[in-house]
């Protein structure tokens, strides 16, 4: 040992200089992990660090690239086409889903057909919104329909808060037209999506929202026929 020093510090130093832990309590230095925790030069905690580092990076990475697909412009990518296995997938999908909810439904008084309503009036509105400010994004603030839902099957959105108006002649005009224009359009849109997997492909936001909106369309146009409600 050096001239002045103690044993267990010479010993303290040696371990410094190795990386290990196995000294005297006294000499702890917290940038080396305990003995035999070394992967190749470098300490496990670190290596451990970077793992997770690059695994987060990685998910980044990848939603950025799905957003990306899912809010892209039209044209950039190639649409899904007509027929087509996204078409098909996206309508038996639906279907099964209208079919799901109708069988939830079959017991529901005229109380809760309207709270169904109220919920899924609020839900096309916030679908649409989002289609909007899509449109307004992407280069489309100059057409009026981009602004104002003018389609034929826009005429739902107005419907649906006619439907909910404590007015009875009001309730009844939106009650009608979801039974009946509703309906229809509805079910024509999802046999032949010609606005939306003819211009954007399968996942696109557009797609997705064209069928969950004309399948919101055809499960309130039968629910409210099946109870009874007009």
């Amino acid at each position: 040992a050096d001239a002045g020093h103690s044993p267990d510090h010479a010993v303290g130093k040696g371990a410094y200089a190795l990386g290990k832990f196995h000294t005297s309590p006294s000499v702890r230095f917290p940038f080396f992990p305990p003995h035999g925790e070394r992967i190749k030069g470098k300490p496990a905690r670190m290596l451990a660090n970077q793992r997770k580092f690059d695994t987060i990076t990685a998910m980044v990475s990848t939603v950025k690239r799905f957003l990306h697909y899912f809010f892209a412009k039209e044209g950039v990518y190639p649409p899904a086409g007509l027929p087509s296995m996204g078409w098909f997938l996206l309508m038996m999908t639906t279907f099964l889903s209208i079919y799901h909810g109708l069988k939830r439904t079959a017991q529901c008084g005229h109380e809760e057909v309207r709270r169904i309503l109220r919920r899924d009036a609020v839900m096309l509105w916030i679908l649409e919104l989002v289609k909007i400010t899509y449109r307004f994004l992407t280069g489309f603030a100059a057409n009026l329909n981009t602004w104002l839902p003018l389609y034929f099957c826009s005429i739902t959105l107005y419907a649906v808060v006619m439907s909910c108006s404590k007015h009875p002649f009001i309730q009844h005009i939106g009650d009608v037209f979801i039974t009946t224009g509703g309906l229809c359009g509805g079910a024509c849109f999802l046999l032949y999506p010609s606005t939306s997997l003819l211009l954007f492909p399968t996942l696109h936001y557009l797609s997705i929202h064209s069928f969950l909106y004309h399948g919101t369309m055809v499960y309130l146009g039968i629910l409210l026929s099946r109870s009874g409600t007009v």
